[in-house]
């Protein structure tokens, strides 16, 4: 048994040595209970190590000119033998936690120092070991206050904080969006989305470099995290353009996350008044979700709107989603209600003599069946005429004395693209930035 802890130090220490970051990261496998394969290396060790006091010492006589990568491998190597990170067991997730936290400390200790580009690919090993080890720790403990999840998180900062002051060292720049993305998949299971800001500064001066240097991998990723954030804060443009971008980076073979991407990603559209597709909503199964909401939604029909919203209201709770669609689509409603009024009066085709007109009257009669009110009047249409008009969902001024929504001239008649409307609030103030 000595003999094969000292082989897996002298494999560290030759990898080390020859500078070979693929072959260093080769060696760890903090995640190995997770694989199937039941001979894999890591699996025989940990199985059939016994950590005396004598191995443990001989490990050590391998690094005395390098005591920070023997700290690494003797915790990494107590982890394996006391560790038992799959187990059921609350107390044995809590060990588990603790040792990986401790093997990472010892890899960002040794990630500060100059010249430690070698390490990222390890690095990236054990930051996926710490999110996950921590989650799971608290998840079986119901932990309510999430302590371990929270000092990985910090854990994760201080490495990113690392790799954002180390100018010198553009190698280290490739862990970056790899740990981030392990941070803030913590954020978002911990829902505290406020402290996401501190990602975006420290992964900023990487940004630009996001689609050259970095694995397509952590970039559908952090595109899908960063699109959550903007939803979240009603940036609909940003989180479109970044929730869109992840979706068409992704691979149609990975079939799970294109289908997340897609939930969020529609709800950041709509609001915009780009609707999805029923050929694209059957094939990722969100026809019963979405369909029926985005045909009412066409029509301007917001009774079957809210009614399609709230048929699935849980579910769109779930993705955080419930409320901002509910808020930002009544005026859609009404935007499309009123064009389609004018559509039907017109016989699809608005004058090309003049201006086309909206008689209130006979938008009356429609909102009264669309939203199921009977109690609408006239005073209300000028209201929403006005709203419409002040928002930039149509372009008109309203003739008082004749009740007509007199809507300008042109190929779009007064109802330029929804997409193309500037939004209120920090929507407003995002595309100001």
């Amino acid at each position: 048994m000595e003999h094969e802890v000292r082989r897996f130090g002298l494999r560290v220490k030759l990898a080390y040595e020859s500078g070979d970051a693929r072959a260093l990261a080769a060696c760890f496998e903090p995640l190995w209970f997770l694989s199937a394969q039941n001979d894999s290396p890591t699996r025989q060790l940990a199985l059939a190590l016994q950590a005396t006091n004598s191995v443990m010492l001989s490990i050590r006589s391998l690094f005395k000119e390098n005591g920070p990568l023997g700290d690494l491998v003797h915790d990494y190597l107590r982890y394996l033998d006391d560790a038992r990170p799959g187990s059921p067991d609350l107390s044995a997730k809590a060990a588990a936690y603790e040792l990986i936290q401790t093997c990472y400390t010892d890899v960002l200790s040794i990630f500060q120092q100059p010249d430690s580009d070698w390490l990222v690919p390890t690095l990236k090993l054990f930051s996926r070991a710490l999110a996950l080890l921590a989650l799971q720790a608290d998840e079986a403990a119901h932990d309510s206050k999430n302590v371990r999840a929270s000092l990985a998180s910090r854990l994760l900062i201080r490495t990113l904080n690392v790799i954002s002051t180390d100018k010198g060292a553009t190698q280290k720049r490739l862990a970056t969006f790899y740990v981030a993305n392990q941070c803030l998949r913590i954020y978002f299971k911990l829902d505290n989305l406020r402290l996401t800001d501190t990602i975006i500064n420290n992964t900023r001066h990487a940004r630009p470099f996001l689609d050259v240097d970095f694995p397509k991998s952590d970039r559908v990723t952090y595109r899908y995290y960063i699109g959550r954030i903007y939803l979240s804060q009603r940036r609909l443009r940003q989180a479109r353009q970044e929730l869109q971008a992840a979706f068409d980076l992704c691979s149609p073979a990975a079939y799970a996350q294109c289908r997340m991407l897609l939930i969020f990603l529609i709800a950041a559209s709509l609001p915009l008044g780009i609707l999805p597709s029923k050929l694209l909503l059957q094939q990722y199964d969100l026809e019963p979700q979405y369909g029926p909401l985005t045909d009412a939604l066409k029509l301007g029909d917001y009774t079957a709107c809210v009614q399609a919203l709230d048929r699935w209201r849980e579910w769109h709770r779930s993705k955080g989603a419930y409320v901002l669609l509910k808020e930002k689509l009544e005026v859609i409603c009404w935007r499309n209600l009123c064009r389609k009024v004018l559509w039907i009066l017109s016989k699809g085709r608005p004058t090309s003599e003049g201006p086309p007109t909206l008689p209130l009257d006979k938008l009356l009669a429609a909102a009264q069946y669309a939203w199921r009110d009977p109690t609408l009047d006239l005073d209300d249409m000028h209201c929403v005429a006005a709203s419409l008009n002040e928002q930039g969902y149509s372009k008109a001024y309203i003739h008082q004395a004749r009740n007509l929504l007199v809507l300008q001239k042109g190929p779009q008649a007064g109802f330029p693209p929804v997409s193309s409307v500037r939004l209120a609030g920090a929507e407003r103030l995002a595309v100001a930035d």
